[in-house]
């Protein structure tokens, strides 16, 4: 199979093309985007952080009792995100946590730790129901979907109610992977009126109208979302090492928070040939963390594991399918589906190509 050149990814990648070199659109737009942070990144931190300590000034003045919104989820990148707001800028950020059925024991356990460490105020919301995930599945070969657009629902009604004009959260588009390519609201919207399920279609319109509300805010600079990621220096095993030794708070492995995510991986690989790790090892190697050797080792690893899946792997991978009432045989079904239906229409390219020329 052809790769890139520069990083890893496949012919078979959505959307790629390669120049005569056999370098990929994708690592071209990913220089273009951070070719300058790289080069000089404490002066490109700098101006970023002025940037995000203006906006923090700003709500300050307010006098309101919040200043920021953050989802946590007890994971790395949400813990280490709220350390910065909390020990650099001090201040108050009002915190809420998506919980599903496939939220995990652990990541709770690490959650309220947080939230005591910090003395957080901190909100509960309903996440996706274990339908809706099953229905995802179903119709698109990939349960992942409903929780992306869940995540963000809660945060223009909480602004809203709080007179609350910063979001903030732990992603690092500079480093992690891009989001699922439906993470659309009209996606969404498609895809959940084909259910026969009551409860299903009113979930899914909902879920619409509160992401495009979250969209059309964003966007328009109403509220203002920071991806702490683009602003700090962002290394896993550092952020991991912070907690453990100054709060001896001991974060799990990547996506320890989903139940999901060994089915999810499993789905990726059967859908696009590679885990949802391809698009993060790909800006390792651009970043200087890995080489191409490495990535492709690590990948063909993971595909492995989840194909022939032991131990945990195979108990998580039992788990999910036992709580979606889905069977080995239905699973197999979902594989390969073609979801090319539900991605039709101009706000959903619109949404696509801004995907992947922010997060590439």
């Amino acid at each position: 199979m052809k790769r890139c050149s520069k990083c890893i990814r496949p012919e078979n990648h959505r959307g790629i093309k390669f120049d005569t070199d056999g370098v990929c659109n994708f690592c071209h737009l990913f220089e273009k985007r951070w070719g300058k942070l790289i080069e000089s990144p404490d002066e490109q931190f700098a101006k970023k952080q002025a940037k995000l300590k203006k906006a923090i000034e700003k709500e300050k003045k307010k006098g309101n009792k919040y200043q920021s919104i953050m989802g946590i989820s007890g994971g790395k990148d949400s813990a280490y995100a709220l350390y910065l707001m909390k020990e650099k800028y001090g201040i108050n950020v009002l915190t809420f946590t998506m919980a599903s059925d496939f939220y995990t024991d652990e990541a709770r356990e690490n959650l309220e730790k947080i939230v005591k460490l910090f003395k957080l105020d901190h909100i509960w919301t309903k996440g996706p129901s274990n339908e809706l995930f099953a229905h995802s599945l179903k119709k698109t070969g990939y349960p992942c979907y409903p929780c992306v657009i869940s995540a963000i629902q809660p945060f223009t009604g909480l602004a809203k109610k709080h007179d609350i004009g910063i979001l903030v959260s732990g992603f690092s588009p500079l480093t992690d992977g891009m989001p699922p390519e439906g993470t659309s609201p009209w996606f969404i919207k498609n895809f959940t009126k084909e259910s026969d399920n009551c409860a299903v279609c009113p979930e899914g319109a909902k879920l619409y109208k509160g992401s495009l509300s979250y969209m059309i805010k964003t966007l328009t600079g109403k509220l203002k979302l920071f991806n702490l990621g683009e602003y700090f220096p962002w290394e896993d095993k550092s952020n991991r090492e912070l907690f453990r030794t100054k709060y001896n708070i001991d974060i799990g492995k990547e996506h320890s928070d989903c139940g999901l995510h060994e089915l999810v991986g499993l789905c990726a690989v059967k859908k696009y040939g590679f885990t949802i790790n391809l698009s993060k090892y790909s800006k390792f190697i651009l970043l200087g963390r890995m080489t191409r050797e490495e990535a492709i080792e690590k990948i063909e690893k993971e595909n492995d594991m989840l194909l022939n899946p032991t131990g945990y792997e195979k108990e998580s991978l039992e788990r999910a399918l036992s709580k979606l009432r889905i069977s080995e045989n239905e699973l197999k079904e979902c594989f390969g589906i073609d979801d090319s239906r539900f991605r039709k229409g101009i706000f959903n390219r619109m949404v696509d190509y801004y995907r992947t020329n922010f997060y590439a």
